[in-house]
């Protein structure tokens, strides 16, 4: 069966990937079996970039790593975007505005 975009893969089950022609909708006779194993992301709760030198920056460990092509957006409350990171931006996000009406520069808390 095809898997549509808002299907929820599920850890340790295996899939079957196949190939389609550009210009047709044969498929190939070899599938790829894909097996999901799914592994917990540790999100830091909270972070105060205070400058005391303890938890001043909103850092994912291993995203680089493990998603060398991501891109990280952050909005305030009211949805307005306030940083926008990419990979390689390993030092993590320190607070400051990079985006929107706040401009560059500290955010309220």
């Amino acid at each position: 069966d095809v898997l549509t975009t808002s299907t929820t893969l599920r850890d340790g089950i295996t899939y079957y990937a196949t190939s389609t022609g550009t210009d047709s909708d044969c498929e190939s006779s070899e599938r790829l079996a894909v097996t999901i194993t799914l592994e917990s992301c540790e999100f830091p709760e909270a972070f105060s970039p205070n400058g005391d030198g303890v938890n001043d920056r909103f850092f994912i460990r291993n995203l680089s790593s493990n998603y060398p092509n991501h891109k990280m957006e952050i909005y305030n409350r009211w949805g307005e975007p306030v940083y926008k990171g990419k990979a390689g931006d390993n030092e993590g996000w320190d607070g400051t505005s990079s985006e929107g009406s706040f401009g560059s520069g500290v955010l309220p808390a």
